[in-house]
């Protein structure tokens, strides 16, 4: 059964070549934040080039990518043009003419190798650099040295800001955003752990197990939460038919808070002096305060009176919680579609965990870096070709 589902989902190197470039379209360090229009352009013209090649005449469309777009054409024509707005224009239109022009199927397992691929070379370089093999280099940084980020072939080390450190991050700016696109490939293959047994291959249970190890290494305590929530969801299912994988389901709940209540990193995270935790608090509350000035169609992408009302409410450069800052900028029926065509979706994707367990998945995945607008969390929203 399981060898027949495998065979159908036949990936050629163009699949596995757009879908690399939507994720060096987010949240990159030296593609998109280095780089941005020559990766945005890049990534749009091999989107449009994907879907003549796929020749479909009508492409599935859903209530998020129609509001989306009036959104979009209603922030233009109240606050004006500006290339943070032509960015997100380029990315909706470039996700979606991929995930409308590829099965769900297809993607979730290309998706699922290009991560595993991401995995595994970020290892390689990072126990390098533990070794003292490899010293990476401060990229684009300031005079005064406070900017840029530590590369070493593509990949980051660090930040001018911070300097080195020993978490994760692969190719993303910070291990935040990577443990996005780690927990994304996961939730979207968990059926691979809700098989039988009998049914589930080795090679694909080997990548599911690298890229959860990959997860633990950024040391992120959104990624551990969001894994927590994966693994917990996959056995909650799977307990309902055998008693065993109920007991392992109790075990599991007892580990996940034995490490959150021990967790140095999660303890850190939360404390009051965590510089992290009391930044995102601040960006919550005036995310939602500004949210409150222009509830409908919000304040605009990074408009002039998006940030008065950032400097009125004391929003930090970061406006770490993606979702609300979405919401901010193009208003409550942004979030409502957000969440309709993620509910929508989930029951089209027949995923094995419960839809309270998969929104709070992505919901996890949208409020720790401000990357709702990009291709990694598009794909949760937007419609495939076809549905299994």
């Amino acid at each position: 059964m399981y060898s027949m589902i495998k065979t159908e989902t036949c990936i050629n190197l163009f699949d596995y070549l757009v879908i690399l470039g939507l994720l060096l379209a987010s949240g990159t360090t030296y593609f998109y934040m280095l780089h941005a229009g020559v990766t945005l352009l890049s990534v749009l013209g091999l989107s449009f080039i994907y879907a003549l090649k796929r020749g479909s005449v009508t492409r599935p469309t859903n209530s998020f990518l129609v509001i989306y777009s009036i959104l979009i054409v209603i922030c233009y024509l109240r606050y004006g043009g500006d290339m943070n707005l032509l960015g997100d224009v380029i990315l909706l239109v470039s996700t979606y003419l991929v995930t409308s022009s590829i099965s769900f199927r297809t993607f979730r397992y290309a998706f699922f190798n290009v991560i595993f691929v991401f995995a595994i070379i970020s290892f390689s370089f990072q126990i390098a650099y533990w070794l003292d093999f490899i010293q990476p280099a401060l990229v684009n940084k300031s005079d005064s040295n406070l900017y840029g980020f530590y590369l070493f072939a593509f990949h980051t080390f660090g930040g001018g800001k911070w300097g080195l450190n020993q978490h994760l991050s692969g190719l993303f700016w910070e291990p935040g955003v990577y443990q996005m696109a780690l927990n994304m490939a996961l939730i979207m293959n968990c059926h691979i752990l809700s098989l039988p047994v009998r049914f589930i291959g080795k090679t694909d249970l080997t990548k599911y197990a690298v890229i959860v190890l990959a997860v633990v290494l950024t040391m992120s305590t959104t990624g551990y939460l969001t894994l927590g929530v994966i693994i917990i969801g996959i056995l909650l299912k799977k307990s309902k038919k055998n008693i065993v994988w109920g007991i392992m389901l109790i075990l599991s709940i007892l580990v996940f808070i034995l490490v959150i209540k021990n967790s140095k990193v999660v303890a850190g995270k939360f404390s009051d002096d965590s510089g992290s935790f009391l930044v995102r608090a601040n960006d919550t509350i005036c995310l939602i305060n500004i949210i409150t000035e222009n509830p409908f169609f919000g304040s605009g992408v990074y408009s002039k009176t998006f940030f008065s009302l950032g400097d009125k409410y004391g929003l930090t450069g970061a406006a770490s919680n993606g979702i609300l800052l979405q919401i901010a900028q193009f208003g409550l029926l942004f979030g409502i579609s957000f969440f309709w065509s993620l509910s929508r979706e989930y029951e089209k994707r027949h995923l094995p965990i419960s839809k309270m367990l998969y929104i709070m998945v992505v919901l996890f995945l949208c409020i720790g870096e401000p990357l709702v607008y990009a291709p990694l969390i598009l794909i949760a929203v937007l419609p495939f070709k076809k549905y299994d």
